[in-house]
């Protein structure tokens, strides 16, 4: 539920991003960059899987998934490079890298006796208003450069917009997964809106 949208907003500012911070001169490695972020998408769900793996005393399943990575990962970087140069070798590591998570999900699976399809399901909801966001925030974006506002305003409009839609689509859609991740977060933090409110009317010994 947070991974999904910081992931889905930097795909969607990547442009917005690049220009502000770096300049013009690198709207060349805004396409590569998505690449990535996308990846970064992936490998979040699959991070887990080496700390399962260490308390299943199974390291050794890490050990021979990378193993069958490596060269995979070496072809992919140079073919892409052949193909699209820096493009094409971000292309390909996202594709092998996704490649070993998907292995290292499915060994997860085997070791928690639990079926990948259960996995997704979970995540779905998720997905679901992250791809909303999206496709909504793009609408929204192309609207704000039709209007001729520079790139720093379109950055602060689309972070608001998207976050705000993110956490609406998740209240109205999908309301049980919303609440129980208010509630990790409260418990997380500590601090509540009551304890806040009470605080402030009650004054300071």
């Amino acid at each position: 539920m947070v991974t999904f949208p910081i992931f889905g907003i930097f795909v969607g500012i990547t442009y917005e991003l690049v220009v502000v911070v770096f300049g013009v001169k690198w709207i060349p490695a805004v396409q590569p960059l998505q690449i990535i972020v996308i990846y970064g998408i992936m490998r979040s769900l699959f991070s887990p899987a080496g700390r399962i793996f260490l308390i299943q005393k199974k390291p050794h399943y890490m050990f021979f998934i990378n193993l069958i990575q490596l060269p995979l990962l070496v072809a992919a970087v140079w073919l892409g490079v052949q193909q699209a140069e820096i493009l094409g070798a971000a292309i390909g590591v996202a594709m092998v890298l996704s490649f070993g998570g998907l292995l290292n999900l499915i060994a997860v699976s085997k070791l928690l006796k639990m079926k990948v399809v259960e996995f997704f399901l979970t995540i779905l909801p998720v997905f679901i208003c992250t791809v909303i966001f999206l496709v909504c925030g793009w609408l929204f974006k192309r609207l704000l450069f039709g209007i001729g506002l520079p790139a720093v305003l379109i950055l602060c409009f689309y972070l608001l917009f998207s976050g705000s839609l993110y956490a609406l689509s998740l209240r109205l859609i999908f309301p049980r997964q919303f609440n129980d991740f208010v509630r990790t977060a409260v418990s997380i933090v500590g601090i509540t809106p009551r304890r806040i409110f009470n605080k402030i009317r009650s004054p300071q010994k």
